[in-house]
C-alpha cells in the first residue's frame, strides 16, 4: 500500500500510553484518527503512513513518522507563538506580531530590530523573544533528528541540555549519533538499529565499539553484577557488534583499542584483574573503606555487661516481651559495636528485637538521636508501625531520587545521628549503601537487619550477603521461629527449600495444586482463586505472586488482565477508563510505582472513582491516603492482582497464590522461591509440582560479581597487621 503524507492539526488526544497514542487530527479532507508513536499533539504536522481498517474502531491512519511543520495561516502562526512557550509572548503580543509581519512572521522572529518595531515590544524584550524562539527552533530540529531513532519527543529537552555546551551540537550528534547513548534511557540498540540501515555504515567505527562496550557494562550492572571480567565483556560485546558479512574475529583488536581508551579516560576502571564502571568502582571500594573506618576508628560504647543486662531487662519489661538468648546477643552487639548485623527468616523475632533495642538505646542514651530507615516505602512504613517511631526510606533520608542512587546536589550530606538502624537490608544495593555510608560521621553506630536467604537487591550488588560473608562484623543469626505456630506447613516447606532437603508438608495452611504445563497452571490458578472465594477469603486478602513480569501467560502483566476479569469483571454499569492497551475499572486493585511524599513505590490501593470526562482516577490506598491521578500520571499505576516476587519482597499477605512450574526457566531459584513462600502469613497455595520445587531448592542464584566482601577481609587484615606493629613498637 502506498505511503501517504497528510498535513494535519491535532484536535483531540483520545489515548496516550507510553509512546503509543491515538490522536484525532483535522485535515483538508476532514477529521482523521491516527495511531502510532511519537505523534504530534500540538501545532501543525505532516503525518506519513497508510490507512488500515480496525475490526472494532474502523478506519485509522497508521503513522510511521510524524513531522512537525511551521504553520502558514495567521491563526496557526498565532497559536504556534502562544503554545510554544516562547518567552515574553502571550496572546496579545502574538496577535500584534502576526498582524504586523503576516507571512514573514517567522523571519521577523529571528531579527530583534524588526521585532522592536512592534507596539509594546522593547529592544530588551525583542532580544529575549529572539533568543527564546531560536531555542524553540533548535528544539524542533532536535525533535526531528531524534524521531529518526524512535526517541520520544519528551527526551528532547534532556538531550538538548546534555549537549548544550558543545558548539554546533546538533551537527556533532548527526555525525556521531552514538553519543546519544550518554543520555539515560537512550540505548545502544536504539541507535545501532538505525545506523545499520544507513548508507556508509561502519561496523568498526570507534564510537560504535566504545558505546557497545559501555552498553554491555551497563547491562552487567542491571543483571546485578558490580564488575565484569574482560573476557566476558568482549564475548558479550561482540554478540551485539556482529553484522552480516563481518566475522566476529574482526572486532577483537578494535574492542581492545576501545577498552584502552575507556580505561584511559576513566569511563571504566581496571582493578584487581576486573573491570568496573567508575561509579560502581567508587561505590564498592569506598564503601569498604568507610565501613572499616567505622569499625576501627569509631567509638565503641563503653558499657559494662551489668549495665547492658539491666537495660535489657527493663526494656523487655516495658515492651512486655521476653527475648531469646540469640535475640539478647543481637541487642547487646547493637548497643555496643559500631557496626553489627542481624539476620533471620520470617517469624524469627526481628521486630520484637527491634522494639527492645530501641527502648534500651533510649534508656542508655536519653539525649542520643536515633534514625530508622529501609530501602522501600512499605518496609519503612512497616518499621514505623511496629516501633511507634518515625521511619523513612533511605532515598528520603539521603535526599536522592528513587530512580537515581546519588544526590543531585554537589554539597555533601551529613546525618546528625548517633545510631542508624536499616531494616530489609537484603534489598540494599551497592550504590545505596555507598550513599548511606558517605552521610555517616565516624561516631555513628550502624545496625543492619535483614534475611540473607531472600532475594538480593534489584540493582547491582550483593551487599547483605557480602557483609555477612566477610566475617569482619559481629553477626547474629536468628534461628528460632516465634510468629507462626509450631508445625506450620508454610515454614516447614520454606525450610525444605532453603536447606535443599526434607519432606514437603501439604495441609490446609500450605497446599499444592499439581500442574505441569502453562495452560494447565493458568487454569489451576483460576480454579484455586474461585475455590478460595467460595471459602470466604476475600480478593483483598489474596495476592498472586509470579517470578516473571511478562514473557508468558503466567507473567505479571498477562495475569493481571485475566485476574481483572475474574475478580472485577465488567458488568452493566461498570465504570472504566481505557489507557492505551490497559483498562482501569472502579474497584480495581492497583499499585503505585514511584516514591513520592504521600505515596511510596509499591503502595497498593483500590480505585474508588473514575471521571471519564476529565480522565481522572481516584485511589484509596491501604495506608489511608486518597489520591487523584490525571492522565499524565497514569504511567505511575498498574494493576496489582498479580505482582512479581521481587516487587512483593518486604511485604506479607494473608493468602499467597504462587504459580511455579518449569515455564519459569532460569527463575526457578532457591532464594526467589523462598522469598515468595515466606510472603504468606496464613495460607500458601502453590500451583505447580514438587519436581519444580526441588529443582529450585537446589538451584542457587548465579553468583553476583562483587568484591565488597573480599575488600573488607583484605582491608581488615591489613589494619590488624598495622595495629599489631604499632603495639609491638610500643612494647619495644
Amino acid at each position: 500500500m502506498q505511503e501517504l503524507a497528510i498535513r494535519a492539526v491535532p484536535v483531540q488526544v483520545r489515548c496516550e500510553f507510553d509512546d503509543y497514542q491515538v490522536v484525532v487530527y483535522e485535515t483538508e479532507a476532514g477529521e482523521l484518527t491516527a495511531v502510532g508513536s511519537l505523534l504530534c499533539t500540538e501545532g501543525e504536522c505532516v503525518l506519513h503512513g497508510t490507512y488500515s481498517q480496525h475490526k472494532k474502531y474502523g478506519k485509522q491512519f497508521q503513522v510511521t513518522f510524524c513531522e512537525e511543520v511551521l504553520p502558514t495561516t495567521p491563526e496557526g502562526m498565532k497559536r504556534y507563538l502562544v503554545s510554544s512557550g516562547i518567552a515574553e509572548i502571550g496572546s496579545a503580543t502574538a496577535d500584534r506580531i502576526v498582524d504586523t509581519f503576516g507571512a514573514e512572521t517567522f523571519q521577523a522572529m529571528r531579527d530583534p530590530i524588526r521585532l522592536a518595531a512592534v507596539q509594546g515590544i522593547s529592544e530588551t524584550k525583542a532580544e529575549k523573544i529572539v533568543a527564546s524562539f531560536k531555542k524553540c527552533q533548535e528544539l524542533h530540529e532536535y525533535v526531528q533528528f531524534l524521531a529518526d531513532y524512535r526517541i520520544p519527543s519528551g527526551k528532547t529537552q534532556e538531550v538538548y541540555q546534555k549537549f548544550s555546551g558543545i558548539p554546533d551540537a546538533l551537527s556533532v550528534l548527526q555525525s556521531r549519533p552514538y553519543l546519544l547513548c550518554m543520555c539515560e534511557g537512550i540505548t545502544f540498540a536504539m541507535i545501532d538499529a538505525v545506523q545499520k540501515q544507513r548508507e556508509g555504515f561502519d561496523p568498526i567505527h570507534g564510537d560504535r565499539i566504545c558505546f557497545a562496550l559501555s552498553a554491555v557494562m551497563q547491562q552487567n550492572e542491571q543483571n546485578g553484577h558490580v564488575f565484569m571480567q574482560k573476557e566476558d565483556l568482549f564475548e558479550k560485546a561482540v554478540n551485539i557488534l556482529r553484522t552480516p558479512g563481518c566475522d566476529r574475529s574482526v572486532f577483537f583488536p578494535y574492542m581492545q583499542a576501545g577498552l584502552v581508551y575507556l580505561v584511559k579516560n576513566q569511563t571504566l576502571i581496571y582493578d584487581s584483574g576486573v573491570l568496573y564502571r567508575k561509579p560502581m568502582y567508587l561505590a564498592e571500594s569506598e564503601s569498604a573503606e568507610k565501613l572499616l573506618r567505622l569499625l576501627w576508628d569509631g567509638q565503641k560504647q563503653k558499657l559494662t555487661k551489668d549495665k547492658i543486662d539491666a537495660a535489657l531487662v527493663e526494656a523487655e519489661k516495658r515492651q512486655k516481651l521476653a527475648l531469646s538468648k540469640e535475640q539478647r546477643n543481637a541487642v547487646s552487639y547493637a548497643l555496643t559495636e559500631t557496626v553489627s548485623i542481624i539476620t533471620g527468616g520470617p517469624g524469627t523475632g526481628k521486630t520484637c528485637l527491634l522494639q527492645v533495642l530501641i527502648c534500651a538505646e533510649e534508656m542508655l542514651h536519653p539525649e542520643g538521636k536515633l534514625t530508622l530507615c529501609a530501602p522501600t516505602g512499605r518496609a519503612a512504613r512497616k518499621m514505623a508501625e511496629s516501633t511507634g517511631k518515625v521511619a523513612v526510606t533511605m532515598h528520603h533520608l539521603l535526599e536522592i531520587r528513587q530512580e537515581e542512587q546519588e544526590r543531585e546536589e554537589e554539597e555533601e550530606l551529613k546525618l546528625s545521628t548517633d545510631l542508624v538502624i536499616v531494616d530489609e537490608c537484603s534489598m540494599v544495593s551497592m550504590q545505596l549503601l555507598y550513599a548511606l555510608l558517605k552521610a555517616l560521621d565516624k561516631g555513628t553506630r550502624l545496625v543492619l537487619i535483614g534475611d540473607c536467604d531472600q532475594l538480593p537487591s534489584v540493582q547491582a550488588g550483593n551487599v547483605f550477603a557480602d557483609l555477612i560473608g566477610s566475617q569482619v562484623f559481629p553477626v547474629t543469626y536468628l534461628t528460632k521461629t516465634f510468629r507462626q505456630k509450631q508445625g506450620s506447613a508454610i515454614l516447614t516447606n520454606a525450610s525444605c527449600v532453603n536447606r535443599g532437603r526434607g519432606r514437603f508438608l501439604w495441609n490446609t495452611d500450605c497446599m499444592l495444586c499439581q500442574t505441569w504445563q502453562e495452560e494447565d497452571t493458568l487454569d489451576g490458578l483460576l480454579q484455586v482463586i474461585r475455590a478460595l472465594q467460595k471459602q470466604g477469603i476475600s480478593s483483598k486478602a489474596m495476592q498472586v505472586l509470579t517470578p516473571f513480569r511478562s514473557k508468558t501467560k503466567l507473567g505479571c502483566i498477562q495475569l493481571n488482565w485475566v485476574l481483572q476479569e475474574l475478580m472485577n469483571p465488567k458488568t452493566a454499569g461498570t465504570v472504566e477508563l481505557l489507557v492505551g492497551s490497559r483498562c482501569f475499572r472502579k474497584g480495581d486493585k492497583v499499585m503505585h510505582l514511584e516514591n513520592e511524599e504521600d505515596v511510596s513505590n509499591g503502595d497498593v490501593g483500590y480505585i474508588t472513582e473514575i471521571n471519564q470526562t476529565e480522565r481522572k482516577l481516584t485511589i484509596l490506598y491501604e495506608t489511608g491516603v486518597e489520591r487523584t491521578y490525571t492522565s499524565e500520571e497514569f504511567s505511575m499505576l498498574e494493576l496489582a492482582y498479580a505482582l512479581t516476587v521481587h516487587k512483593a519482597q518486604g511485604s506479607e499477605y494473608d493468602c499467597v497464590i504462587l504459580p511455579f512450574t518449569k515455564i519459569f526457566g532460569r527463575m526457578r531459584q532457591k532464594n526467589l522461591l523462598y522469598t515468595a513462600m515466606t510472603r504468606a502469613r496464613k495460607k500458601l497455595v502453590i500451583v505447580g509440582n514438587e519436581e519444580t520445587l526441588w529443582y529450585a531448592s537446589g538451584n542457587r542464584m548465579e553468583r553476583r560479581n562483587s568484591y565488597l566482601g573480599f575488600r573488607l577481609m583484605d582491608g581488615n587484615r591489613m589494619r590488624k597487621v598495622a595495629h599489631n606493629e604499632r603495639k609491638l613498637k610500643t612494647v619495644i
